[in-house]
């Protein structure tokens, strides 16, 4: 009786672990995207303005179009000397993408 709970007990734990296993993937396939530079930029000089365009694509395939009123766009720049960060939004300019 106690050995038949037991092997219950491991037979269930064992097919919990591989529904996770197999839900893994599932909760994994979407949110996520690739920002890809369209050009490199040149050597940033203080005090000029530096333009960067890129392009992001859900899944590193699809280039996707995002309403930049509601979902905002930014870059971050930091200087690893003084620690300065400083943040920049994005405009849409050109395609999807």
């Amino acid at each position: 009786m106690k050995l038949q709970r037991i092997q219950t007990t491991a037979a269930a734990a064992l097919l919990a672990v591989m529904l996770m296993a197999l839900a893994a993937p599932l909760a994994l396939a979407g949110g996520w995207a690739t920002v890809t530079l369209d050009q490199l930029p040149r050597q940033p000089r203080a005090g000029e303005t530096l333009a960067l365009s890129f392009t992001i694509r859900q899944h590193g395939l699809h280039e996707i179009d995002l309403d930049t009123t509601v979902n905002k766009v930014f870059v971050f720049a930091s200087n690893p000397a003084t620690g300065e960060t400083l943040r920049f939004d994005a405009r849409k300019d050109g395609n999807t993408g």
